[in-house]
Parts: C-alpha cells; sequence; structure tokens
C-alpha cells in the first residue's frame, strides 16, 4: 500500500498472497508468514499449507509481532508488540497477547462509523489531512 512504514528487521514471507493496505505502519522485528508446515505428514518437502493474509488501511503492527496464515486485520486496527495473530482482527480492535486477544477498541461505534463513512485514506495527503482534522475535531466535541 502507499504512505506504509516498515521498520528494521521486518519479514515478510509469501508462499500465496500477502496484501497491505494504505498506511500500514509495522514496527521492529515483526514476522508476517502466509504458510506453515504440516508437521503431521512424513514428506517434509511437500507439507506447506498456505492461506492468504490480508492486512486493512491504516493499521498500526507493534514491534515484534507475528501474524500466521490466514489472517485479515481490519482497517484501523493496532497490535500490541509481541502479539502472535492467529486469528482475524476486527477493524479498530486493540489485540495484544499469545494469542492475540481483543482488549478494547480505539473508537465507539457511532466513530468508526463516521470515519469509515470519511474514507480519508483513500485520498491525496493534502484532502485526506483536511479530513482527518474534522474527524478529530468532530469525535473530540461528543466526548
Amino acid at each position: 500500500g502507499k504512505g506504509c512504514f516498515f521498520n528494521q528487521n521486518v519479514m515478510i514471507v509469501s508462499k500465496d498472497e500477502i496484501v497491505i493496505g494504505n498506511n500500514v505502519i509495522i514496527g521492529p522485528n515483526v514476522v508476517i508468514v502466509d504458510h506453515d508446515h504440516n508437521y503431521k505428514v512424513s514428506d517434509r518437502k511437500n507439507t506447506f499449507t498456505a492461506m492468504p493474509i490480508h492486512i486493512g488501511d491504516n493499521v498500526w503492527i507493534g514491534a515484534n509481532a507475528v501474524v500466521m496464515q490466514g489472517v485479515h486485520i481490519g482497517n484501523g486496527a493496532v497490535i500490541g508488540a509481541s502479539a502472535v495473530v492467529t486469528h482475524d482482527v476486527p477493524p479498530y480492535a486493540i489485540v495484544v497477547g499469545i494469542p492475540a486477544k481483543v482488549i478494547k477498541y480505539r473508537f465507539s461505534q457511532e466513530d468508526i462509523d463516521v470515519i469509515n463513512e470519511s474514507e480519508w485514506w483513500k485520498n491525496d495527503l493534502k484532502i485526506a489531512l483536511t479530513k482527518v482534522k474534522n474527524l478529530e475535531n468532530l469525535i473530540m466535541n461528543r466526548r
């Protein structure tokens, strides 16, 4: 995606498909791998199982996190440092732990709906910054 930042020692290995959205921030030492070995078979040469990974727009993946095969991470989600993501992550959820679990959401559902409707991340930088500022004001005024 556009506007992404990958910190040091990020490892992304794909046998199937890994899609990364716009404005994604990936911390140091993150591992994203869309495949694994089937340890139940004796022939190690052909033991790969692979499933695509989809990372939405505006996702932040903290240092040392691991994203496993078949995972979909929703827009605006935050993956805590050292989390191991083995299941889908809803949009705007904050997940931590091994395995990663939702601990809370970044915004209320009402605010999430307004953010999604704006689709600010699909605009050029100048328009996006204006939309973000307007969203920040709207959300802060509701609190």
